[in-house]
């Protein structure tokens, strides 16, 4: 399952919860917030085992993979197995969502909900549609456009309005900056990955952008994102606690300045893992400050 990516799909969570609470405490529903960090898992969990299938199914995991060994690959699961895994994780999914669309709007039906489920059907797609199929936009280089957009505003502003029924001011962005960070694991992977991919015709953005470009891209991503949360915390934060979450700066500091001296490599699977563990150990900074406000 990489239990790996599994902290970068809570952060959104994490980070949503706190602007939420920082907006309204009085107000704030933590179940709401739990079940949410629940439906994220699962979806991470799907997308895992969907990639697995679809990159193994399009010869793009073989004996030349240098990330970390996958069931397919190794033989541990058969193709209609994982497909089994597949089809009941997309389940467990979808019901964990529908669940959590009833705690936060109760049994009012209306465009607000009806908007959400079309977007809790639209998540269950992309995460499997990133490898699996004809047209897996994985393979197309719009991996990066697809992870922007579900980790960073879905997440993060899609969890404060379920929290609260408003979203909080200026919460694009924590949104923006959760979503470049997310990039930012994938495209560690995707630099990583370059001559395989190439080999397998997975396009990747990393690839169309040559390696000097791609790591140009991540130094601009790690950038950005703290740009915007730098501009976040200083219009709204005024004691010092609250800007706990620059503690995590110096971990996106060594992960960027060693992604971008490393040649492709296995040692990229650690750099992707401290990551995701960073950006994670940001949200709960992110979160602490918010709720001690």
């Amino acid at each position: 399952m990489r239990l790996r990516t599994l902290p970068l799909a809570a952060s959104g969570i994490i980070c949503g919860s706190g602007l939420a609470w920082f907006d309204t405490s009085m107000e704030f529903n933590w179940p709401i917030s739990l079940l949410a960090l629940l439906t994220s898992s699962l979806l991470q969990v799907l997308s895992n085992l969907a990639n697995d299938y679809g990159d193994f199914k399009k010869g793009t995991d073989n004996e030349e993979r240098i990330g970390t060994p996958r069931a397919l690959q190794l033989g541990m699961l058969s193709a209609k197995e994982m497909l089994r895994g597949i089809i009941v994780c997309g389940v467990l999914a979808f019901v964990s969502g529908c669940g959590l669309l009833l705690l936060a709007f109760g049994g009012n039906l209306n465009s607000v909900i009806f908007s959400f489920f079309i977007l809790g059907l639209l998540s269950i797609a992309a995460a499997i549609k990133y490898t699996m199929g004809k047209f897996a936009y994985g393979y197309m280089g719009l991996g990066d456009v697809f992870v922007f957009i579900f980790f960073g505003p879905v997440a993060v502003m899609g969890t404060c309005y379920l929290c609260i029924g408003l979203l909080a001011f200026d919460a694009w962005m924590p949104a923006v900056a959760l979503g470049c960070l997310s990039v930012g694991v994938l495209n560690t992977n995707n630099i990583r990955d370059m001559e395989t991919d190439q080999k397998a015709s997975k396009v990747t953005l990393a690839l169309k952008l040559g390696l000097r470009g791609a790591r140009i891209y991540q130094v601009c991503l790690i950038m950005l994102a703290f740009s915007c949360l730098l501009a976040y915390s200083f219009r709204h934060f005024e004691l010092w606690y609250q800007h706990a979450w620059l503690l995590s700066l110096p971990l996106f500091m060594y992960n960027t300045v060693a992604v971008y001296m490393l040649p492709p490599s296995p040692d990229h699977n650690d750099l992707l893992k401290q990551l995701s563990l960073s950006t994670l150990l940001f949200s709960l900074l992110f979160l602490l400050g918010c709720v001690l406000s």
